[in-house]
């Protein structure tokens, strides 16, 4: 076993230490605090300096002298941390302590290292989704005392004379009711805090920051000028026992009543063409689609849409055609209707080439929708739009549906975090957007697309993005594409927007290192980028064990911690197939419950089977071993972002259903 196919890189995840102050206990990963919980219940999500530059990327810090005090009942840390990038170079020193009575107060004093130019420096605090959705809160801001609720759906993020709207004025006290009847008290310090509902862009929290956001972005920070700020957290835990799940149980329950929507893969971003083997082992996913960027205003874009239709053809699959343009490209339609030619797409998707993030074009105006079903559209073909960027987009600039079949937006799980605790956070605000868009967008279709691991450009950037520094990957790669870290986020993600019923959501690329098999020759940065010519990379496999299953039944699958387990069932005449994935980088037992009594067939795909699926998938993929199923479980052991594969025979019968 190697970390680099556990999660792309060749060193083992930093430890995290769990650290508790009275009744409360927290997590201490780097120098964030994360899970503050007490009584089972999560009361914050996560604490944080967010310092951000003039795009808003989140400058990552380094550490330093770190020491941790601990005491029976409470704990002392400090450290001191420096940002560094281009300009940029902000240090501070740092203490989190946490008190007898459950308090934990985090301050920081710092201080600018140089003249430069930047978006935020201040502590970001991350309320649960789950656990805050439609929470009662009350607040002190300087115009006195206000109370409200927390929204279920998410809040779009609204703009008003060039400024981003808070959910709610600039505060110094916030208190928020927890399940079951606690509270979390938080007292900051130095800066006023406003908030955002980070969900949407997938981000599984409200989030309270300091200082307000201003119009006046980016500021200018002077060598010397200080920065001070403090939270304070006071939790009042829940009466009563805890209510705290068994975090490795995965219980399988009756049909939800959705569906398994349509599964298919994005728009290759290179022009290699997949090799034979390549091509059996594309076919063996069964992609419904393939996604085609189409950009009118670029000269190679008829060549482009030939290649994807060829691919198509020899995938034996639609097409999902995005269009970007403008008005003035009607005549330019022409040339793709000549490529088209009696191919009828899955769906057409229709996108301002003139797009801007907070702009009044940010999703898809009906004039452009009309204009393509015009020149493109047979009836029987969906033609829709919506944004190529975020739900965020989407979210705030609500397009007329009435014209629309479809309505799509993309994601991503690194807008504002890129650690794999944070990203392992995201599946469960992603199926908050289907519910969100189900709540504006009535019956309309929904698809998702596409998804992808980073961020395919910058939506929100003011200036020009540096190019990578000489033996860097290009912004839109991640090395854990090839790792079973990325299998496990997709089949958080797959297992949340199926029981949301989402239509249709388009994942990743055919080839190459922000898709699912590299390309034969290689990847162009092998000290970077940890793949081997040609293999399958483990998120292969979760995509192949879902082919040709749409229209399925989905199962209820709940977890006994989220942040821990997640699994998708699908029943289908031939049975049902459970995946279960390890969302964390430990290794951990796992029970999978509501199965029937009697033998089935496992297969793992771990750090141990991890260089055969990729060497050898065909190998793999026929490989597995019988268990039994006693009591209704199924026990597992999985390791670090292991993914388990169950296949129960037809007509058996349930042992439980945990979901009545």
């Amino acid at each position: 076993m190697t970390w680099e196919r556990i999660h792309g890189r060749a060193q083992p995840p930093a430890p995290a230490r769990l650290l508790r102050a009275g009744a409360v206990e927290a997590l201490l990963d780097g120098v964030d605090l994360r899970y503050v919980r007490t009584a089972g219940v999560e009361a914050v999500r996560r604490v944080y300096l967010a310092v951000r530059d003039p795009n808003w990327n989140t400058i990552a810090g380094q550490v330093s002298d770190l020491e941790v005090d601990e005491s029976d009942d409470g704990f002392r840390v400090t450290f001191t941390c420096r940002h560094r990038r281009g300009e940029l170079d902000f240090a501070w020193e740092g203490s989190i302590v946490g008190e007898p009575d459950g308090t934990i107060a985090y301050r920081l004093d710092g201080r600018a290292e140089g003249d430069f130019d930047y978006n935020r420096i201040g502590f970001c605090v991350l309320h649960p989704a789950e656990e805050s959705r439609g929470a009662a809160y009350r607040a002190i801001t300087p115009a006195g005392p206000f109370a409200g609720r927390l929204p279920d759906e998410i809040e779009p993020q609204r703009v008003a004379d060039g400024r981003f709207l808070s959910l709610f004025p600039a505060l110094s006290r916030l208190d928020v009711d927890l399940p079951g009847g606690g509270r979390v008290a938080f007292d900051f310090e130095g800066a006023l805090f406003e908030a955002e509902d980070q969900r949407n862009w997938i981000d599984a929290s409200h989030k309270s920051y300091g200082p307000p956001y201003s119009p006046d972005i980016p500021f200018r920070a002077t060598a010397g000028e200080r920065v001070r700020q403090g939270v304070r957290i006071s939790v009042t835990p829940p009466p009563g026992p805890s209510t705290q799940g068994d975090p490795s149980t995965l219980a399988v329950g009756a049909a939800t009543g959705a569906k398994l929507g349509s599964i298919g893969l994005g728009s290759p971003t290179h022009d290699g063409r997949p090799s034979l083997r390549q091509l059996g082992l594309l076919r063996a996913l069964a992609p419904a689609h393939l996604r085609a960027d189409v950009r009118l205003a670029e000269p190679g874009h008829r060549a482009a849409l030939r290649r994807v239709l060829d691919a198509c053809a020899a995938l034996g699959c639609d097409v999902e055609l995005a269009i970007y343009l403008i008005e003035a490209d009607a005549d330019v339609l022409t040339g793709v209707a000549e490529e088209l030619g009696d191919v009828r797409p899955a769906r057409i998707l229709v996108f301002p080439a003139d797009a801007a993030s907070a702009g009044p074009r940010e999703t898809t105006p009906g004039a452009l929708v009309a204009l393509v079903r015009d020149r493109l559209s047979p009836a029987s073909t969906p033609v829709g739009g919506g944004t190529d960027m975020a739900f965020c987009e989407l979210n705030r600039t609500r397009p007329d549906t009435s014209s629309l079949d479809v309505v799509a937006w993309s994601a991503n799980p690194q807008v504002h975090a890129s650690d794999e605790r944070s990203i392992m956070e995201t599946p469960a605000a992603l199926a908050d957007t289907v519910r969100t868009a189900r709540s504006f967008c009535g019956d309309r279709l929904l698809a998702v697309t596409p998804i992808t691991l980073k961020p395919r450009f910058n939506a929100v950037a003011t200036r020009e993005e540096d190019e990578p520094a000489a033996g860097e990957l290009p912004a839109p790669v991640d090395p854990r594409q090839a790792s079973l870290f990325a299998a496990a986020w997709t089949v958080g993600t797959l297992a949340r927007l199926a029981e949301a019923g989402v239509d249709s959501a388009t994942y990743f690329e055919p080839i190459g290192w922000r898709g699912l098999l590299e390309r034969e020759e290689g990847c162009p940065s092998p000290e970077r980028f940890p793949s081997a010519p040609g293999m399958a990379f483990p998120v292969y496999h979760v995509l192949a064990d879902i082919a040709g299953r749409r229209g399925d039944d989905v199962l209820w699958v709940r977890s006994g911690d989220e942040l821990h387990l997640a699994g998708l069932a699908l029943r289908s005449p031939d049975g049902v197939r459970v995946l279960a994935a390890n969302l964390t980088a430990a290794s951990s037992p796992a029970r999978v419950t509501g199965l029937p009594d009697g033998l089935v067939s496992v297969r793992v795909l771990d750090g141990t089977t991890a260089a055969l699926a990729s060497a050898d998938p065909e190998s793999f993929r026929r490989g597995g071993e019988r268990a039994a199923v006693a009591g209704g479980a199924l026990a597992l052991d999985l390791g670090p972002y292991a993914v388990a594969t169950i296949d129960v025979p037809t007509g058996a019968a349930r042992h439980d259903d945990p979901s009545k």
